[in-house]
């Protein structure tokens, strides 16, 4: 479990959840697992993958996966674009 003073990410489905003090329940909260990259760092790459991540969710509006499916991200180099092509590589 998590206790008060742990690193940790928060997210929510609304966004608003980047502040330096916040309260969450812990399922939604992600731990900063090395204590080499800032805080800071740490919420720009969870927000980064989730934003792809829910992208690649509502094109697939079944749910299904992205198996043997073709996927176009548009603007591939900025850091949402290069998360969505890694994310759709590793679903296959």
């Amino acid at each position: 479990g998590y206790r008060v003073g742990d690193r940790v990410v928060g997210i929510t489905r609304k966004g608003g959840g980047n502040g330096y003090y916040a309260k969450f329940t812990t399922k939604n909260v992600a731990p900063i697992i090395s204590t080499n990259i800032d805080a800071a760092d740490a919420v720009c790459l969870a927000d980064v993958y989730m934003t792809a991540y829910q992208a690649l969710r509502v094109g697939k509006k079944d749910g299904t996966p992205l198996t043997d499916a073709n996927v176009l991200v548009t603007d591939g180099f900025s850091p949402v674009g290069q998360a969505a092509v890694k994310l759709a590589k590793l679903e296959g």
